[in-house]
């Protein structure tokens, strides 16, 4: 990293604790079944990945939930032609934060019954719509920033985007209240 990309990191740190800590959200477990609505967190940048997690949100919806996307594209282009919400580096602040997207700060104020983050590396601005999130019940990859998440999932070992989902709804699947 450069230094100006640092110093974004380290202004980032600071504006996200400061939120977090100001952040009011009651948590509860979700199991599967019982959830209607889902909101699904993505890089959608790679099309392969972006193919898979609309695809999966399809199948979301046949089992009756309701599903809201959003997307990072990491690119400062125009997204606007995408059939899906999105924002992209241009809706980022100096501290990396959504700030300047309205779809993100929507999707944030969305009560989802589940979030799923289905980016498996770390990404600072979804692990701030994460962790800022009003869900019930937040599900994403294993990080060291466990206010983002109730449900960390570990698939180091098969880091693809298939193992992650159908890990978690392994796990979701056996969730109790």
């Amino acid at each position: 990293m450069g230094f100006i990309q640092d110093l974004k990191v380290k202004y980032h740190r600071y504006k996200f604790k400061n939120a977090v800590q100001n952040q009011r959200t009651a948590r509860t477990s979700v199991n599967f079944a019982d959830a209607r609505t889902v909101g699904l967190l993505f890089d959608g940048t790679d099309l392969a990945q972006r193919e898979r997690v609309i695809k999966f949100g399809k199948e979301l919806e046949k089992q009756g939930k309701k599903v809201r996307l959003l997307g990072l594209m990491r690119t400062k282009e125009d997204t606007s032609n995408i059939a899906f919400p999105t924002f992209n580096l241009k809706d980022l602040d100096l501290a990396l934060l959504p700030s300047k997207s309205s779809e993100a700060q929507d999707f944030m104020q969305r009560e989802f019954d589940i979030l799923l983050n289905l980016t498996l590396t770390e990404t600072i601005p979804l692990e701030y719509i994460a962790a800022l999130s009003k869900a019930k019940f937040r599900v994403g990859p294993v990080t060291d920033k466990t206010v983002c998440y109730e449900l960390m999932i570990d698939v180091s070992k098969n880091k693809t985007l298939d193992a992650f989902i159908k890990q978690a709804m392994l796990f979701l699947g056996k969730m109790n209240k």
